[in-house]
């Protein structure tokens, strides 16, 4: 027969053992919250490359978006959201089903490995001036559950030279405000806050219609 003291070193060290064993779930459960969404995260990734970034109204660019997946998933599925008016002409599906009034690509059945797809844009030729976006996303099945949707890395902006009426005086106006260090909105053609050297430069290439 166990004495007191006995009884009670035994409902210590059992509980100590009920302890370490609630203290060793809650930390694996931490573990696996904090790392499942990374995991996942990095089961899918799209990267874009847009060239060139710089285009007058009515040019045409090319877009090519590299889909990864790291392990087998099923269904994989690029959407990319273009500015309205702009038009697609896909160059390559690397094996998807494009869908044109989505401009949304799926891949059937499990894949693995990069698709790369690519396609042409072109700008409408009354396309004003301006910084325009191209935001797109990727998603995956694993085991029943969707992964994703994740936005597509890398390019994502097109400078725009626009079609209104450009001549040499514009190019000086514009050369001023740059060497001033002044600021005047029409003359920041691309949009990013200041009037520099590259503003002018653009003005010029709408006087002469260069690409």
């Amino acid at each position: 027969m166990l004495e007191n003291n006995d009884i009670g070193f035994s409902r210590r060290n059992m509980k100590k053992k009920q302890m370490l064993g609630l203290l060793t779930v809650v930390v694996a459960l931490l573990v696996f919250a904090t790392s499942t969404p990374s995991a996942a995260a990095d089961t899918i990734t799209g990267d874009r490359t847009i060239n060139p970034t710089c285009v007058n109204a009515g040019d045409t660019l090319r877009v090519t978006v590299d889909v990864t997946t790291t392990d087998e998933v099923y269904g994989p599925v690029l959407n990319e959201n273009i500015p309205v008016g702009w038009t697609v002409t896909v160059i390559d599906n690397a094996g998807a089903m494009f869908n044109a009034d989505e401009t949304k690509w799926l891949w059937s059945g499990v894949q693995t490995g990069t698709k790369t797809v690519s396609y042409n844009v072109t700008i409408p030729v009354d396309t004003a001036s301006g910084n325009y976006s191209l935001i797109g996303t990727v998603l995956a099945t694993i085991s029943g559950e969707t992964v994703g949707p994740y936005v597509v890395i890398g390019d994502g902006e097109v400078t725009v030279i626009g079609s209104e009426t450009v001549t040499i005086t514009d190019v000086v106006a514009t050369l001023r405000i740059a060497v001033s260090g002044g600021y005047n909105e029409d003359a920041d053609i691309n949009g990013d806050g200041q009037v520099t050297s590259l503003d002018v430069i653009m003005t010029l290439q709408k006087v002469v219609g260069a690409d």
